[in-house]
């Protein structure tokens, strides 16, 4: 009896104190180029994201959010629009360690891609 109380305790403790619980999104400044669907015009475009791995979502700007549909541990973060979304629609791929990412963004049914780099965006103020 008191190994299963235990074992009930060490399980509570893993969950509540998983480095997912209540941690803060993980904020993104992104700095490439912006193409538009015809591929004849780029422009320089940066985007911030939010990264919410224990919601399993992705907040692209003010574009909206994403779900996260990668393994929690893969290398590659992938998102994708949730099923049914109407409006903005982003979908993309960030590498965890040289910070480079595609996404496509579709807004008002024009789709534009986006080539670049990531990295942690910190507050200025």
């Amino acid at each position: 009896m008191r190994s299963l109380r235990f074992v009930f305790i060490a399980i509570t403790a893993a969950v509540v104190c998983s480095p997912f619980a209540a941690a803060e999104p993980v904020r993104l400044m992104c700095e490439g180029k912006l193409m538009n669907e015809q591929g004849d015009g780029t422009q320089n475009y940066t985007l911030l994201l939010a990264i919410d791995l224990g919601a399993g979502k992705v907040e692209v700007g003010s574009l909206g959010t994403a779900l996260i549909v990668s393994k929690p541990d893969a290398d590659v973060l992938v998102f994708k629009v949730r099923p049914g979304t109407v409006g903005a629609e982003s979908t993309g791929a960030i590498n965890r360690f040289t910070g480079g990412a595609t996404m496509v963004l579709r807004v008002a049914g024009l789709e534009r891609s986006f080539d670049g780099d990531c990295r942690t965006a910190q507050r200025l103020f």
